[in-house]
């Protein structure tokens, strides 16, 4: 049985229905009249912010330790009301996300969602990851990675159409940072025209929510079944063929002004400068990658310019290069995939060597090699055009650990990239 917001039941949200009552209230007293403390009032609106720009990034347990602090400095009724309306949204976007999660764990394979009304195949799911095959290319997300159109598709099965839906939906389309907001307010106009309160006090204030990125990649358009209107359906029963730019937000080109590119990567070592100086080890190298790729989810300055965020990703990536740590040049390589147009196949590839160059032990070799033989074999799948180049260095990183088993794996991996 499919998760669902159901409107025959207010459970799931007793809490909001708890809000609508307190701002009804609200709105009848009014209210103290009290001197504003203009300090309180800016921490307010600096934890307002931080509550918007955490749901945006999917990070729902910071954006309610910071709906928390918001609520500490309430001061007027003004200050009430936008705290609740905050609370609301809050609560249906985190609703949104667990009837989500509990979706994709029942969703299993050989099962297919449909994207842009074109069919991928589910290989692995679970409430925090999904794996699809498409377009000859195997696709993994986190819940936080995933591309908009992937979760308005998955939405279009996990949710019915009912207002409470509606505004869960909605909820998501209007502060994700790969939403789209004129969607999300189709909804919630939707939603209250069937008479959800919910829904008229969200419209109330909705500037609250995040601003709009563009459409949805690959997302449903108005019109058809399901909660959003997309419908999953090809049109006229046929299968058309999905393709890797369905899989995957918008991006935008990498930064190419080489003249802001150095003065970002100054500005970064210039404020990292004892960390970059004392980064002479594989531990410290590591470490301050780790730390690299947290920066944006720290920093609203890194997330608003593109070619800083850029740079942050790549000083990252090169720490990982030079502490041979797989893991770290992967995940750099991907938050680069997410924001930016980038051949990530092409960009794994041409890290593999230099890792090798870097590792020092047996088992960071061996870690390098089990990566670059999976790059390898998706290489080869996909008919990509750097297939042989990966193979041919997923081999040599396999003859440098002394595993003959890895080394026949990738002995077959390259033969096949290299053709009949």
């Amino acid at each position: 049985m499919k998760p669902t917001l159901r409107s025959n039941t207010r459970k799931p949200f007793r809490p909001l229905l708890v809000l609508s009552v307190v701002i009804a209230a609200l709105c009848l007293t009014g209210g103290a009249h009290a001197a504003v403390d203009l300090v309180k009032r800016a921490q307010l609106n600096e934890a307002l912010d931080k509550v918007q720009d955490a749901m945006s990034r999917r990070d729902m347990a910071t954006a309610k330790r910071f709906l928390l602090e918001a609520e500490k400095k309430v001061q007027t009724h003004e200050d009430d009301m936008a705290v609740a309306r905050a609370a609301l949204l809050v609560s249906y976007l985190d609703s949104f996300w667990k009837v989500l999660g509990q979706h994709m764990d029942v969703l299993a394979a050989p099962s297919e969602i449909m994207i842009k009304g074109k069919p991928a195949a589910v290989v692995e799911s679970s409430s925090g990851n999904l794996t699809l095959k498409a377009a000859g290319q195997m696709f993994r997300w986190t819940r936080e990675t995933l591309p908009g159109g992937v979760v308005l598709a998955l939405s279009e099965q996990a949710f019915t159409n009912k207002p409470e839906s509606k505004v869960a939906v909605g909820a998501f389309l209007i502060v994700d940072a790969r939403g789209d907001k004129e969607m999300g307010m189709k909804l919630w106009r939707d939603a209250k025209k069937a008479g959800l309160r919910d829904a008229a006090l969200l419209l109330g204030e909705a500037s609250f929510a995040a601003g709009n990125n563009g459409p949805v990649a690959g997302g449903s358009t108005p019109g058809g079944g399901g909660v959003a209107g997309g419908g999953n359906q090809p049109a006229g029963g046929s299968q058309p063929v999905l393709t890797p730019g369905d899989l995957r937000p918008a991006g935008i080109p990498i930064p190419s002004d080489f003249v802001k590119i150095a003065a970002a990567r100054e500005s970064i070592r210039g404020v990292l400068k004892p960390q970059f100086d004392d980064a002479t080890t594989t531990f410290k190298q590591a470490d301050l990658g780790r730390k690299l790729l947290e920066l944006p989810g720290n920093s609203e300055k890194i997330r608003n310019n593109a070619v800083l965020h850029y740079v942050v990703l790549c000083e990252a990536r090169d720490m990982g290069i030079q502490a041979a740590d797989p893991e770290i040049v992967g995940k750099a390589i991907e938050a680069i995939d997410a924001l930016f147009e980038i051949d990530v196949i092409h960009a794994k590839g041409e890290t593999i060597r230099p890792m090798l160059d870097s590792a020092k032990t047996t088992k960071a070799r061996t870690d390098i090699a089990y990566g670059a033989l999976q790059l390898a074999i998706q290489a080869v799948e996909s008919g990509h055009k750097d297939a042989a180049g990966i193979a041919t260095a997923a081999h040599l990183a396999a003859q440098k650990t002394n595993n003959r088993m890895l080394m026949v794996q990738a002995l077959e991996v390259k033969n096949r990239a290299a053709g009949p």
